[in-house]
C-alpha cells in the first residue's frame, strides 16, 4: 500500500473527504489532494495533526509500518460524538477488511515471486548464450 492509499484509508476510516480533512488539520485543501494523488509525500503540516488530532501513527502513514492509530484505545471523534472501537460488529468488519488486505497482499506477493522466476530463468538463458 503506498502512502497516498494509506491516506485514502485515513479518511475513510474517518468518515470525512478532503475538504473536511483539510479543515479540522488547517492545512490547504490542495496540499491534501496533492498528497491523495500520489504527488507528493505529505508534509509535516499535515503528518503532525493527523498524529495530534487523529491519533494516527506517522510511521504507519509514511511507511506502512505498525498500525494506524498510535494507540488502540484511541478513537476518531466527529462532531464530538466518539466512534466505538471495540463493539463487536465493527471489530468483525475490521477483521475481514484486514483479511481481504492480507489475501491482497498474498496475491501480490505470489505475483512477484513469479515474475522473479522469470527474469531468473531469462539471465540463466542469456548467461549461457
Amino acid at each position: 500500500m503506498t502512502v497516498h492509499e494509506r491516506l485514502e484509508k485515513v479518511i475513510r476510516k474517518s468518515k470525512k473527504n478532503a475538504n473536511s480533512l483539510a479543515s479540522e488539520i488547517n492545512v490547504s485543501h490542495t496540499a491534501i489532494s496533492r498528497a491523495l494523488r500520489g504527488e507528493t509525500l505529505p508534509s509535516s503540516k499535515i503528518l503532525i495533526p493527523l498524529g495530534e488530532k487523529l491519533g494516527i501513527s506517522i510511521d504507519w502513514v509514511l511507511f506502512g509500518v505498525g498500525e494506524m492509530f498510535m494507540d488502540s484505545s484511541k478513537v476518531i471523534e466527529e462532531k464530538g460524538e466518539k466512534k466505538k472501537g471495540t463493539d463487536s460488529k465493527n471489530c468483525k468488519k475490521e477483521l475481514e477488511q484486514l483479511k481481504k488486505e492480507l489475501r491482497e497482499k498474498d496475491l501480490l506477493i505470489a505475483e512477484k515471486t513469479k515474475l522473479l522466476e522469470a527474469k531468473d530463468k531469462i539471465i540463466n538463458l542469456l548467461e549461457k548464450k
